[in-house]
């Protein structure tokens, strides 16, 4: 699928085609509203002509995404993703041993519902989260539990039995009512009581007495997710990975190779970046979209056409680029190629007609 020399580009960009409608609603014209007065010009020109490619395996979240990216196969269970991004933040390879994601999080009630707040939309600093993890580490001290923390916002617990559970990465919980996204499985009662257990340790801890006088959200729970020990490492398809995810970063890292910042846009990346097979995360519309945030993802998608697909346009148009691949959380690719360009010359469409595909 990719040039066999020069350089090209494959952008991950969960998120890129907006929100859900809600059921029933006409999705065409729904995101025809969405993006009404919108220049998107660049990104319908580059997908319009591109080749459409379905998705193989799960691609509903960007760990599908980021994991199948690096030639992963999910099974039964989580994607490891709690041992891959320990290398980010520990830069340790555990292997054989058995981790979760125990991130901090806040439900906050909400006519009736506990709805999840992650680290996107609150603040916490490492002294506080050590002292937090201690806490609750000492209160389960009896199941051997011990949490590792080295960024306030990434959790680690280590467990001697795997958890035979499935659970949701924080990235489709975050805003929502959690109740579709606890724990399931063999052991999913377990989960849900050792749940309810850390929100009662928490609710009134001096740390969170602290954070609520100080007029900040209290961190009342935890969010277990990505389950599992370090897969094998597998030789990339990329010469290097741009993005700012912690997943990334260890997905790169087990596989050899150098994960750089996102640059600001495609521009910078083409005067950065040598010849090869380039990886780039871009995942701010992804949040947007989950949660509703219509001007967010409105301001992600123009910028997106904007800094990234029109300096990409002009690169395969003038040989500095030889193919762009954008996957996306919607079961589709979109595959355009330099040597191909004269014969895909086609007629620009409207970003809702990628919606029906």
């Amino acid at each position: 699928m990719r040039a066999r020399a020069g350089r090209d580009l494959t952008l991950i960009v969960p998120g890129l085609f907006g929100l859900e409608p809600p059921a029933g609603t006409d999705a065409k014209a729904a995101i025809e509203m969405l993006v009404s007065a919108l220049d998107l010009s660049a990104l319908e020109t580059l997908l319009s002509r591109a080749r459409v490619i379905p998705a193989t395996g799960c691609r509903e979240s960007p760990e599908d995404l980021m994991f199948t990216a690096f030639g992963y196969q999910r099974s039964a269970g989580d994607w490891p993703a709690a041992a891959v991004t320990r290398l980010a933040d520990f830069d340790a390879g555990d292997q054989g041993e058995w981790w979760l994601r125990a991130d901090p999080v806040h439900l906050k009630v909400d006519m009736g519902n506990l709805v999840l707040i992650d680290g996107e939309h609150f603040a916490l600093d490492l002294v506080e989260a050590r002292a937090l993890a201690d806490i609750v580490s000492e209160h389960f001290s009896h199941l051997g539990w011990r949490l590792d923390v080295d960024h306030p916002m990434r959790w680690y617990l280590k467990l001697e039995t795997p958890a035979r559970i499935q659970t949701t990465p924080l990235s489709m919980a975050r805003l929502r009512n959690i109740d579709a996204y606890l724990p399931s499985g063999e052991e999913a009662n377990s989960w849900h009581r050792l749940l309810n257990e850390t929100q009662m340790v928490l609710h009134d801890c001096a740390v969170n007495r602290s954070r609520e006088a100080r007029g900040e959200v209290p961190v009342n729970s935890l969010w277990f997710w990505g389950g599992g020990v370090l897969p094998p490492a597998r030789a990339a398809d990329w010469s290097e990975a741009y993005g700012d995810s912690a997943l990334l970063q260890g997905l790169a890292s087990h596989a050899g190779i150098r994960c750089r910042p996102l640059p600001e846009g495609a521009a910078r990346w083409l005067n950065c970046s040598g010849e090869g097979h380039h990886l780039a995360l871009i995942e701010t519309g992804h949040s947007s979209a989950r949660s509703s945030n219509v001007e967010g993802w409105r301001e992600f998608i123009v910028a997106l056409s904007a800094n990234w697909f029109e300096p990409l346009l002009h690169a395969l148009k003038d040989g500095r680029l030889q193919s762009v691949t954008v996957l996306t959380d919607r079961y589709l690719s979109y595959h355009a190629e330099r040597a191909r360009w004269w014969w895909r010359l086609k007629a620009r469409r409207p970003f809702s007609r990628f919606v029906q595909l």
